[in-house]
């Protein structure tokens, strides 16, 4: 059996495999490279696209506490001015209440 596969063996039929092989290796190699830059490509996007999200939320969330703030620090300026008037507590409590819901 392996002497009938032997005169098929020529020259011309092994270039044909060579040049078959160096085909689809360059192939399978140039789809991974591709496959390899654009997986890189996408996880740079989504980093970039996240740390600018959270950067956003971060400088908002900044500007809330900031006022919530500066809304406690006036009212409590004006509760220890008063802090006996339990009718001006009440009104200053409900104020607050409202201001920020």
């Amino acid at each position: 059996m392996f002497h009938k596969l032997l005169p098929t063996l020529n020259l011309r039929f092994l270039i044909l495999l060579l040049v078959l092989l160096a085909s689809i290796g360059t192939l399978v190699s140039s789809f991974y490279a591709t496959y390899q830059v654009q997986k890189e490509q996408l996880i740079n996007y989504t980093l970039h696209s996240n740390y600018a999200y959270a950067n956003k939320l971060a400088s908002a969330t900044d500007g809330f506490l900031e006022a919530a703030m500066q809304q406690l620090a006036y009212s409590a300026n004006k509760l220890e001015q008063n802090i006996t008037d339990n009718e001006f507590l009440k009104e200053e409590a409900a104020r607050l209440k409202l201001q920020t819901k």
